[in-house]
C-alpha cells in the first residue's frame, strides 16, 4: 500500500489528477486503493496543497531534521521510486506537508510503525548475530592454548634430538664451527628469494646429529622457538597429522609455529636423519612425502627457518631430497686434528705420531667416539 502510494507520487499521477481537481484525484485513487482510504489520501493531499498556497513558496518551512530521519528518507525517497536529489525545493516541500498530513491517516501510520519495528527487529538480530560472533570468537580464544603452553608443547616434542649425547665418554665436548655457522644464518637476513631452509650435508658418522644438538642447545640458550625433530625416531608415518601425533602437537604443527610466530621474530624447525627415510632405505615413500610436504607448508613464512640434515649420497640421487640440492649447504668437515689429539689426551690414550692413518681414521667422530670406548 504504501509503495504503490509512494509510486504514484514519484509519478506525478498524483500531482496531475489533482489539478482537474479533488474530485478526479479521488476517483483516481480508488482504482489504487478502498474507496474510504482513496477519499483520505486525497483530502489529504488538498489540505497539504491549500496550506502550501495559503503559506507561499517562499514560506513553506518544514523541520529538516526529517533528512535526518533513516525512515522518513525511506519513505519521502521510498524504496528509489522517487529521487530526492533531482526534486526542486518547492517540490520536496510540498512533499513533506503531503506525508505529514498522509501520516495522520491511522492505515498508513500504521504501516510507517511496522516498517519501524522490522527495521528495529532487523537491527536486534544484527546484534545479536554480533554477540554470538563475538562470543564464538572469545571461546575460541579461551580454547586456544597460551603461547608459554606451546613452547613448552615443543620443546616436549623435542625430546629426541635434545637427548642425543653429543659428548666423547660422557664428558668430553667438542665444539663444531657448522654449530656457529648455522646459527649465524639463521640469525641473518635473508636475500630477496633466498629460500629459508639449509641442509647440513656429511657422510655417516660426520657428527650431522651432534651438531643439530648443539645448535637445538644453542637456540634454546638465546629464547629462540625451537622444534627438533630425529626423522629414525619416527619413520613409521603417512601424513602431517601422523608425525604431529608421534609427537604429541595436538594444535599442529603449522599453526603453532604460525602462533609462536606472533611473540617471536624467529621459530626454528630442526630435522635430523632425513636420509633415514630415502629410496635407498625405506622402500615405502609415504613418510618422506610427508616430511617434505610439512617442510613446504612452513617454507612460505619468512620468520621461520628450517635446517635439514641429509647424507651426501641420498641428496645426489632420492628424488625429492635432490630437489633441495639448491637450497643453502653446510657441508660438515672432519674433526681438527688438534681436537683428535685433545680428546685422546683427556681420557688418557696416546697415540705414536708415526700413525698418521690412524689418527686420520679418527677425524670422522663415530670413529672417535668408538676407539675411545674400546681403548
Amino acid at each position: 500500500m504504501l509503495e504503490t502510494l509512494l509510486s504514484l507520487i514519484g509519478k506525478g499521477i498524483i500531482t496531475g489528477a489533482a489539478s482537474k481537481g479533488g474530485q478526479t484525484l479521488i476517483e483516481k485513487l480508488k482504482k489504487y486503493f478502498e474507496a474510504s482510504l482513496a477519499e483520505k489520501i486525497g483530502d489529504a493531499y488538498l489540505k497539504a496543497s491549500n496550506i502550501y498556497s495559503e503559506l507561499g513558496r517562499d514560506e513553506v518551512i518544514i523541520d529538516d531534521s526529517l533528512e535526518d530521519d533513516p525512515y522518513y528518507k525511506n519513505l519521502i525517497y521510498g524504496f528509489n521510486i522517487i529521487d530526492g536529489s533531482d526534486l526542486p525545493d518547492y517540490h520536496k516541500q510540498m512533499n513533506k506537508l503531503f506525508l505529514l498530513e498522509l501520516f495522520k491517516i491511522p492505515e498508513l501510520a500504521n504501516q510507517v510503525f511496522n516498517i519501524k519495528l522490522d527495521n528495529i527487529h532487523k537491527e536486534v538480530l544484527d546484534i545479536k548475530k554480533d554477540t554470538r560472533d563475538l562470543v564464538q570468537k572469545f571461546n575460541l580464544l579461551e580454547q586456544e592454548e597460551a603461547p608459554e603452553e606451546l613452547l613448552f608443547n615443543i620443546e616436549a616434542a623435542s625430546v629426541d634430538l635434545s637427548s642425543y649425547e653429543n659428548t666423547f665418554q660422557s664428558k668430553i665436548h667438542i665444539d663444531r664451527l657448522e654449530t656457529t655457522e648455522i646459527y649465524n644464518w639463521i640469525l641473518s637476513n635473508l636475500k630477496n628469494k633466498e629460500s629459508n631452509i639449509a641442509l647440513l650435508v656429511g657422510n655417516a658418522g660426520y657428527g650431522k646429529s651432534v651438531v643439530l644438538k648443539d645448535l637445538f642447545v644453542l637456540l634454546k640458550e638465546k629464547r629462540i622457538p625451537t622444534l627438533g625433530i630425529k626423522v629414525d625416531k619416527i619413520l613409521n608415518i603417512s601424513s602431517i597429522k601422523d608425525i604431529e601425533a608421534e609427537l604429541n602437537i595436538t594444535n599442529g604443527i603449522i599453526p603453532t609455529f604460525r602462533r609462536i610466530g606472533i611473540d617471536n621474530e624467529l621459530v626454528v624447525l630442526l630435522i635430523d636423519q632425513i636420509d633415514a627415510l630415502s629410496q635407498s632405505l625405506s622402500s615405502s615413500r609415504h613418510a618422506i612425502n610427508s616430511y617434505d610436504r610439512l617442510i613446504k607448508q612452513l617454507e612460505v613464512y619468512p620468520n621461520i627457518r628450517i635446517i635439514i640434515s641429509c647424507r651426501n649420497y641420498d641428496l645426489d640421487y632420492d628424488p625429492i631430497l635432490r630437489s633441495y640440492k639448491e637450497k643453502k649447504i653446510f657441508h660438515m668437515s672432519l674433526l681438527e686434528m688438534q681436537q683428535v689429539d685433545s680428546v685422546l689426551s683427556t681420557i688418557g690414550i696416546n697415540i705414536d705420531e708415526r700413525q698418521t692413518r690412524l689418527k686420520e681414521f679418527l677425524r670422522i667422530p663415530l670413529h672417535l667416539n668408538l676407539f675411545c670406548k674400546v681403548g
